[in-house]
């Protein structure tokens, strides 16, 4: 099902208004492979969740390597949200097959920049539950190098309260991009198929999916820590299914980032944190007092019980496990949190379920904590509503908003000072159940791929992230993202609250495409025949049609619509697509020979749609009328335009018969019309019923002999039933005057 919605465009003192959940990693393209979820728990519905900004954007959801999935499409008004949901395919778009490749991987594509969600809604008999929001995180998610940062505090639950629950592990995925992409796998900890701490490698073409799964469902058996390495970009999430206790658990997991954004400064807000240093020897201060000294991919576990810094001297990842209630009604929800200096948003929004309570987490340098709008109203966040982060020294403040069921479906907030970062957290239904984390500031302070490629007369965003202080683009432009459409070198500089001039680099390449070929116009093709249709013979191509061959040429035998894209060593390609319809042959069935009665006409009919038609009363129409005795004769032809694909001839004789009743006679012995006589009777038996006026019968005979004088009748009319034997006119109805 997709739907899309426009959103209310609200004037803040900048028209800076994000729709759908938050404002995320915008981008116009996003690669992702959903996690296995337990249907023995809640599984589904599965969604994905876009939104627009200044600019009209269709979104196309596609799985490169499964060429039998069919694109899923919608379309966008600029400032609007819209959801596919993906439940239906469920099937092929969950990773549930451990240690194994699969061609589930999703790739989305927009004509301009949007942000995008994907959702696990669990509904069970409670409820919301077993939910959580993956924010998808465009070129922030690709990389090459990565560590696993998840939890190690809760177990993968095994048996609940009414019962074993199956098919709750510890996951992750990992989504390849181009074709050939080797990757490098060290786990920590013991993995379907393979030993903790020995190496092995994975080949995956574009869009293909590999799948880890833990063999314990032990928090201390969750292979954090592991490494992934790869050639050539990839996109990899964690998931934790059903983590809790026995009556009350939930799913965590995000999309993770890769080491190359990592920071060094992180504020987490109230909850369980799990940091994940990247290198040996990594110091960890929590709140400025508490230190760690932790090694690469060794997971240090803090309870921040209230807002705080985490510091520490290299790159760490930080995970965090928000929930709601406590003891045995504890819901989980996790979020891959983004470094916190020079990163941030201007403006963020998100639609709610009004039946639904949520909770705010707002962080933003100190002195900017006044100036938040909600909805258009400058009093619903106020800066009395702020506390200064532990270990800050006061340079961050944290606010921590609960809004009841109710109020407002459409939540817009900006602040008009500086940037700042949005958690969210969704219950279901006032039941503190289901909880959904999301942190979806920007992760990355500035970042433009370093080599972008294209086709020729193709062009290409390169985006420098929204809501940035200035744009200096060595373009000229100082819009926060420029559309390339030549070669060449391309630099930007930018300014963020706190930060120094950041700057960033790309070299832009475009390749030329293919040669261009015609398949020719649509065209017609004689039932029985065949056509080639051709390409470009160039044994350095790659041919993809839409029937699955791969040949430079195709040998057509039936109608349809054929298409094929053509792709040189770059990846550019030339398409074409024709529209074939068949042309059958004639096909001609008149009929049996035939008799009518008199004054009775009969449609003799044709299929439609042949070329011509010529009958031999030179009639070229496709249908005939019979109202006379003759022979009728019918040729039909079909044609492709060129030449005659085939024809088809009948006949068929119709007769008449030549029955005809006097209606008037006068039996008096005179030998002149004494017999009611009926001309044509002669050549078959013919059975005559006599009525009077009253319907009783007064004579019959069952083979009539023109002999019927009336004896003992009255004069007067008389009602006759003729019937006759054999085809064609077989009965007749009618009065004859007695005369005396």
């Amino acid at each position: 099902m997709l739907t899309s919605v426009p959103v209310k465009k609200v004037l803040f003192l900048f028209l800076l208004i994000f729709p759908l959940f938050l404002q995320a990693q915008i981008d116009c393209e996003f690669w992702f492979a959903a996690p296995e979820v337990t249907s023995g728990h809640a599984d589904r519905p599965i969604l994905l969740h876009f939104s627009t900004f200044d600019r009209y954007a269709d979104v196309v959801v596609s799985q490169p390597a499964n060429p039998s999935f069919i694109p899923l499409k919608i379309s966008l008004k600029d400032f609007s949200f819209g959801t596919i949901d993906l439940t239906p395919w469920i099937d092929i778009i969950e990773n549930g097959e451990a240690n194994a490749v699969v061609p589930s991987g999703l790739k989305i594509s927009s004509t301009a920049e949007i942000s995008a969600y994907y959702e696990v809604k669990g509904t069970g008999p409670y409820g919301t539950v077993n939910s959580e929001i993956y924010a998808l995180k465009g070129q922030n998610a690709l990389g090459n190098t990565f560590f696993l940062p998840f939890q190690n505090k809760y177990d993968n639950i095994a048996v609940t309260d009414w019962g074993p629950l199956y098919g709750a592990w510890a996951w992750f995925t990992v989504v390849a991009t181009e074709d050939n992409t080797t990757l490098t796998i060290t786990p920590s900890k013991a993995l379907d198929g393979h030993p903790a701490g020995v190496p092995y490698q994975v080949t995956l073409n574009k869009g293909e999916v590999y799948t880890g799964q833990s063999l314990e469902k032990s928090a201390e058996g969750h292979p954090s820590g592991t490494k992934i390495e790869s050639d050539k970009p990839v996109a990899v999430s964690i998931s934790d299914d059903s983590v809790g206790s026995s009556t009350s658990y939930d799913l965590v997991g995000d999309q993770l980032i890769p080491v190359r954004l990592l920071g060094e400064e992180y504020v987490v807000g109230e909850g369980e944190v799990f940091v994940l240093p990247v290198e040996d020897n990594t110091e960890i201060i929590f709140g400025g007092g508490d230190t760690v000294v932790a090694n690469q991919g060794q997971t240090v576990f803090y309870d921040a019980y209230q807002a705080m810094q985490v510091v520490a001297d290299k790159p760490i990842y930080v995970f965090q496990v928000t929930y709601v209630g406590s003891g045995k009604t504890k819901e989980l929800g996790g979020a891959i949190l983004p470094p916190a200096p020079c990163t941030g948003s201007k403006a963020v929004a998100f639609t709610r379920d009004k039946r639904e309570p949520y909770e705010l987490r707002l962080l933003v340098r100190s002195g900017s904590e006044c100036c938040f709008y909600f909805n258009g109203r400058f009093d619903i966040i106020n800066g009395e509503d702020f506390e200064p982060v532990a270990g800050s020294n006061g340079e961050w403040l944290y606010a921590t908003l609960d809004f009841p069921v109710g109020g407002d479906e459409q939540v817009f907030i900006d602040n008009v000072k500086s940037e700042f970062h949005l958690g969210l957290v969704l219950f279901d239904d006032g039941k503190r159940l289901g909880s959904r984390f999301g942190y979806f500031s920007n992760f990355a302070s500035l970042e433009l791929p370093p080599y972008v490629t294209g086709c020729e007369g193709d062009s290409l965003y390169l985006d420098a992230g929204y809501g940035k202080s200035f744009y200096e683009w060595s373009t000229g432009s100082s819009e926060s993202s420029i559309l390339v459409t030549e070669s060449g070198d391309y630099s930007v500089k930018v300014a963020l609250a706190g930060c120094d001039t950041l700057y960033a680099a790309s070299e832009v390449k475009f390749y030329p495409k293919p040669a261009e070929f015609d398949l020719g116009e649509d065209f017609l093709l004689c039932e029985n025949d065949s056509t080639l249709l051709e390409t470009l013979d160039d044994t350095t191509l790659t041919y993809v049609w839409n029937t699955g061959d791969s040949t430079a040429s195709l040998l057509v035998k039936e109608e349809g619509e054929y298409s094929v894209y053509v792709q040189n060593e770059a990846g550019c390609s030339q398409s074409d697509t024709v529209a074939i319809t068949g042309v059958p042959l004639p096909r001609v069935e008149l009929g049996n020979d035939t008799v009518l009665c008199a004054g009775q006409t009969m449609e003799l009919l044709l299929p439609k749609g042949y070329s011509s038609y010529e009958w031999n009363s030179g009639n070229d129409s496709y249908s005939e009328v019979v109202s006379a005795k003759g022979t009728y004769q019918v040729v039909a032809v079909t044609t492709d335009g060129k030449k005659i694909c085939g024809e088809a001839k009948d006949e068929i004789s119709v007769d008449y018969a030549e029955v005809q009743p006097y209606n008037v006679f006068s039996p008096n012995g005179d030998q002149v019309n004494d017999a009611f006589v009926i001309d044509g009777i002669e050549s078959r038996p013919w059975e005559l019923s006599v009525y009077n006026r009253y319907g009783k019968l007064v004579y019959f005979a069952e083979d009539y002999a023109n002999d019927w004088k009336a004896d003992g009748l009255a004069a007067g009319t008389y009602f006759y039933e003729l019937k006759g034997e054999g085809e064609g006119c077989t009965a007749f109805k009618g009065w004859v005057e007695l005369v005396r």
